[in-house]
Parts: structure tokens; C-alpha cells; sequence
């Protein structure tokens, strides 16, 4: 699910690694380790749980908005998460909104 932002805050890969860093302590409960992480050398797409199953992408083209991404597909974790994200942070949701 894609949060959208008002000004395009993720043009630096600080940038990017800093709200990666805000998912990954929110899903880990507290900084763990290693913990987000680039599964390669591209900086527009970060890991950022320990279970390997929660994922944001950004977008060269687009740096205003984030998407966040969970492995198995399971929506309804994923609508809810962005919604808290774009809540806590002033997006708001952009595109299909699913739920379970």
C-alpha cells in the first residue's frame, strides 16, 4: 500500500534509511540489530523486520511516496500499518485500499 507525502522527503538515501528505521522499530518493538537493511545495493528498497517478511520500497521517480510491502500478501496487516504510518507522519493512503 503506497503513502503519499506532501513534498518529496525520500531524495537522499538518509532519508530513506530513516524511515526505514521507523518501520523497523515500530515492527521490531525497539532497535535490533542489522536490522533494516538493503537486501542489495539499492537504497530504494529496505527489509526492515526480523522475520524477513515486511518490506518498503521507494520510488526514484516518485520521492514523495513510500509503499509498504509484507511477503505473504496479508492486506489487512498492511492497510493497517499504513494507515497508523500515514496517521502518525501526514501522508495519506494512495491507490487501492484492500482489506482481509
Amino acid at each position: 500500500m503506497q503513502i503519499q507525502f506532501s513534498k518529496p522527503i525520500f531524495a537522499t538515501e538518509s532519508d530513506r534509511d530513516k524511515m526505514a528505521t521507523y518501520l523497523s522499530y515500530i515492527l521490531n518493538m525497539g532497535k535490533k540489530q542489522g536490522i533494516p537493511y538493503k537486501p542489495d545495493d539499492d537504497s530504494y528498497f529496505w527489509t526492515v523486520d526480523m522475520g524477513n517478511d515486511w518490506r518498503v520500497k521507494f520510488f526514484p521517480d516518485n520521492q514523495d511516496t513510500m509503499e509498504i510491502i509484507h511477503r505473504y500478501k496479508n492486506m489487512g496487516a498492511v492497510s493497517a500499518l499504513s494507515r497508523w504510518i500515514a496517521y502518525r507522519t501526514g501522508g495519506k493512503i494512495v491507490g487501492d485500499i484492500f482489506i482481509d
